[in-house]
């Protein structure tokens, strides 16, 4: 697959077989995300354990219930929500919150093209970050370099939608020229 192919197919997947992913993809995956455009240091956290990803996905469904934020708050109301949506891997991408969320995107995108190239299915996700954040007995786990906060997590696993890749967009009507 080429790399338009693999921008034309990805798609946020939500639904996810038990399977686990291998590591040596898992690997190719994050070795991705340190290829990516970047101005700064990241930290890249491959979560792979049932347990800490169990916990993960119960913190971060109590703090959207808890929020106050609409969005959140009806989300996770939404009959059998689940923030990590059953995947068996997390990557949790860590920066400086202040010179690191550009740096973060661009490792987060990178890795979705990734997994989507091995036939991966992906998600990004910003709420489990929430419950990662320093000080708190589930991010103590992450071994995070100091002044480094989680900014953005890939959902990683095979998928249960037999039509793993996108369908065609409509074409949008937002490019400018400036010639």
């Amino acid at each position: 697959m080429d790399t338009f192919e693999a921008i034309a197919k990805r798609k946020s997947i939500r639904s996810y077989r038990g399977k686990p992913v291998e590591k040596a993809l898992l690997e190719k995956i994050a070795e991705a995300g340190n290829k990516a455009p970047c101005a700064g240091a990241i930290s890249i956290a491959v979560i792979t354990n049932a347990d800490y990803l169990a916990e993960i996905d119960e913190a971060t469904f109590s703090f959207m219930q808890n929020s106050g934020v609409e969005f959140m708050v009806k989300r996770s109301s939404l009959p059998g929500y689940r923030p990590l949506y059953g995947a068996p891997a997390l990557i949790v991408i860590s920066s400086d919150p202040e010179r690191g969320t550009a740096n973060v995107a661009a490792a987060a995108t990178t890795m979705i093209l990734a997994a989507t190239d091995l036939g991966l299915g992906s998600c990004y996700v910003g709420s489990p970050t929430r419950v990662l954040q320093a000080g708190t007995a589930l991010a103590e786990k992450l071994n995070l370099p100091e002044g480094f906060t989680p900014i953005a997590g890939v959902l990683l696993g095979y998928t249960d939608d037999p039509d793993i890749f996108s369908r065609d967009r409509a074409p949008a009507d937002n490019i400018s020229w400036v010639e």
